[in-house]
């Protein structure tokens, strides 16, 4: 992850519906928000919070992190189902000022089978 005044992001969006649901890293904040107008924020820990993901639990949608990539801590949820179709895309991106922004990294990029 970037520090700041960097921003990260992961989203979904239905492809045949138009929810949108994503995590995003700006300002020191972790942040969680939907379509659906679920809104979650905590302060953003990068050894904590390293890895990221957005998944159907039972009827509702939920996001976690994970210093590891192994042990989840789930710390939003919405009552919304994910959609059957959807996009996924991860975003980078730097202030232009910083003249030495560091590098992004993204692993381990999977998507749950339905």
């Amino acid at each position: 992850m970037l520090p700041p005044p960097g921003q990260t992001l992961l989203e979904i969006t239905g492809t045949s519906t138009s929810f949108t649901a994503g995590i995003i890293v700006a300002n020191g904040l972790l942040t969680y928000s939907d379509s659906a107008r679920t809104f979650t924020m905590m302060p953003y820990n990068p050894s904590a919070h390293r890895w990221w993901r957005i998944r159907p639990a039972g009827d509702k949608l939920v996001a976690e992190t994970s210093p590891n990539g192994k042990g989840w801590t789930m710390f939003a949820s919405a009552t919304t189902a994910s959609p059957s179709d959807v996009a996924i895309a991860a975003y980078v991106q730097s202030d232009t000022s910083n003249t030495t922004p560091g590098a992004a990294v993204f692993q381990g990029i999977d998507v749950c089978p339905p």
